[in-house]
């Protein structure tokens, strides 16, 4: 489940969109996660993944 906040407006859920392309704007990867999933440990999770399907 999101990460539950509270703003102006009153209380919302929270997910971040992680997107790796090419050089030709390709998606060639799409994560969503909560915003208490760290960046650093995903972008090596997702990088892992995808170097593992070229080889």
């Amino acid at each position: 489940m999101a990460k539950r906040g509270q703003g102006t407006r009153g209380w919302f859920y929270s997910f971040k969109l992680h997107l790796i392309i090419n050089d030709q704007d390709d998606i060639i990867l799409v994560m969503v996660t909560t915003t208490n999933i760290g960046d650093g440990k995903l972008m090596l999770d997702m990088t892992n993944n995808l170097l593992e399907s070229l080889y």
